[in-house]
């Protein structure tokens, strides 16, 4: 579930399936997805921060219901809510800190580097894990990642599945800034009150070029969302999931 908070100018989005190590299920990214479209009709917003919890950001897609999934349209809704959520984001007149509380790992990593803004704790850890199911990005990560990291990290970090560190990703340019354990939902409320100083009108402005990158995106994305639909439908991702809950390693077809 997505707990909503008013603090003032400024909502906290807080991602809470603490059972699930707040793994993202359908009705999660639903939910989500509703608060970000309300969120673009609200005037006296100054800002957003998207946060997790019990030192969680988001562990990734939730596998149970991954593998529930079978059909392209199974595929297809979940692709869809992911992009309105990433995009969506991305096209808020309003800044969209990420308050990067613990692990971020496959589509929880997603999340956050759709933000515009990134505040990671000392814990947080970024996986982009997707070559582990047999998938790859789905929400336009691609793009996004190759802008922030360039294409060798970008290629390392997606091709290996490798761990990223805060401060490996605070030296990468990946976030802003890094804080102590607990302390990130603080320093993105800071960081908000500070965007609020000045006039919204100007801020949307300045967040439109942005969107222009973010279209400039959609071919990429295109692309990406062709080869997640396809790897969907490859043996090698049921295997995975099949792997995972059997507790073994996964036999790829190739």
């Amino acid at each position: 579930m997505i707990e909503r908070e008013r603090d003032g100018q400024f909502l906290v989005f807080r991602i809470k399936r603490p059972e699930r190590k707040n793994a993202l299920d359908l009705q999660t990214l639903g939910q989500l997805a509703d608060y970000v479209r309300a969120a673009a009709t609200d005037k006296s917003l100054r800002a957003i921060v998207l946060t997790g919890s019990d030192g969680t950001f988001a562990s990734g897609a939730d596998l149970a219901d991954l593998q529930a999934m079978r059909t392209e349209e199974d595929a297809v809704r979940f692709l869809e809510l992911g992009r309105s959520i990433t995009f969506g984001l991305a096209f808020l007149d309003v800044p969209v800190i990420a308050a990067v509380n613990g692990l971020a790992f496959g589509g929880g990593a997603e999340l956050a580097f759709a933000c515009d803004l990134r505040v990671a704790e000392l814990r947080a850890r970024f996986c982009f894990k997707h070559a582990r199911l047999g998938l790859g990005p789905a929400w336009g990560t691609t793009a996004r990642l190759l802008a922030l990291a360039g294409p060798g990290r970008a290629c390392r970090y997606l091709f290996t599945a490798s761990e990223i560190s805060a401060s490996e990703a605070a030296a990468q340019g990946l976030v802003e800034n890094v804080v102590a354990n607990d302390q990130s939902v603080a320093s993105a409320l800071a960081w908000a009150y500070d965007i609020s100083q000045g006039a919204r009108g100007s801020v949307a402005a300045m967040k439109a070029p942005v969107r222009t990158g973010v279209q400039a995106f959609e071919a990429a994305h295109a692309e990406e969302r062709a080869r997640f639909l396809q790897l969907w439908a490859a043996p090698d991702h049921r295997e995975a999931l099949a792997a995972f809950f059997e507790r073994r390693a996964p036999k790829w077809s190739s």
